[in-house]
């Protein structure tokens, strides 16, 4: 398959340097029945090969571990069956997948975490309005804030939330004063290290491409939001949303201070007896005690997260690419038809 797309795009290539050829020879087609000989032919060719494109380029299965927490109902508006319970507030890449599978299976439903996202352009974009809405640094601040309701839009059906909920603990704390908090540390040496792998992936050159032309082809906006959440957590001074602002931000020295004013602000804001502060590694009894459940017979689930998002993300990358490539037939059939044009038109002259 691969072999018969490059034979057809080559063909393709063929025909319009043939007809470059002729164009500059000033060599015209006779009739008007050849010059649309050309146009199906190059159209079809266009057509062929987009469409072997698009299924060679169907994304893989997602990942699927064997404990995979339920993804939370997509419509909308969300009502809230029952009470937020456990804000999950500890930072991306500190063990929130692990959080979110263990959560699942104490009993929780739809465990909210970041994978889950990925493949939901519209949750993205609520998290990029509520970046708008509490984040200063952004040049897109409105200072609007977050209200209970506002969150239930997107939370609604889950008892939990992980990962992402951390950038925004501050406005979530508030929100659901009764919900109890586990603040999850690992140490900065191991999180920022894997932290910046991540950041500088999220604003880098293919983040940005992705973002700046293959994105409004989809008709979608994933980049956009998920770097507005990130860089207004972490307070990066910008001018733009771009890797010559953020990039050059990443040391040790910032990841440090963001890492520290974070968990500072969990530990002051949030009552004693309603924060349980859990390091990696300590198993389930911190947990079971502070939640009041019964330990469960089993090992504490340990989540691949990094290979969980690379699927992810390629899923999500391969779909805003088909997406894109549709969006770009129209404008495909539009250079044809406007060669076609100028084509016809050079013969009247």
């Amino acid at each position: 398959m691969v072999t018969s797309m490059f034979s057809l795009t080559g063909h393709a290539a063929i025909i319009s340097h043939n007809g470059f050829l002729a164009l500059s020879n000033r060599q015209r087609p006779n009739t008007l029945a050849s010059c649309f000989s050309f146009l199906s032919t190059l159209t079809i060719t266009l057509t062929i090969t987009l469409t072997i494109t698009l299924t060679l380029t169907s994304p893989p299965t997602p990942y699927s571990p064997t404990m995979s927490p339920p993804s939370p109902q997509r419509s909308r508006p969300r009502p809230r069956p029952r009470p937020m319970q456990v804000l999950s507030l500890g930072l991306p890449r500190t063990g929130s997948y692990s959080m979110c599978l263990a959560l699942t299976k104490l009993g929780y439903q739809n465990v909210y975490h970041g994978l889950q996202a990925i493949n939901s352009p519209e949750d993205w974009a609520h998290m990029g309005r509520a970046a708008d809405a509490l984040f200063p640094t952004l040049p897109s601040y409105n200072g609007r804030g977050m209200t209970q309701a506002a969150w239930d839009d997107l939370f609604g059906p889950c008892d939990a939330v992980t990962d992402v909920a951390g950038p925004f603990a501050e406005s979530l704390i508030h929100c659901y004063p009764d919900a109890k908090v586990i603040l999850v540390l690992r140490d900065f040496e191991k999180w920022w290290p894997s932290m910046r792998v991540i950041l500088t992936a999220l604003f880098g050159p293919l983040a940005l491409f992705f973002r700046d032309y293959l994105e409004p082809l989809a008709g979608m906006d994933t980049s956009r939001n998920v770097q507005k959440l990130m860089a207004g957590f972490m307070r990066v001074p910008l001018r733009d949303i771009s890797d010559r602002d953020v990039l050059p931000w990443l040391t040790e020295e910032n990841g440090r201070a963001v890492y520290d004013r974070h968990n500072d602000l969990v530990k002051r804001l949030v009552p004693p007896e309603r924060l349980l502060v859990y390091r990696l590694g300590e198993g389930w009894g911190p947990i079971c005690e502070f939640l009041g459940k019964d330990v469960p017979d089993e090992p504490f689930p340990h989540g691949n997260e990094a290979a969980a998002m690379r699927r992810t993300i390629l899923h999500a990358q391969m779909r805003t690419f088909r997406r894109a490539v549709v969006g770009m037939l129209p404008y495909l059939v539009g250079m044809v038809a406007l060669g076609a044009g100028i084509w016809l038109a050079w013969d009247r002259f």
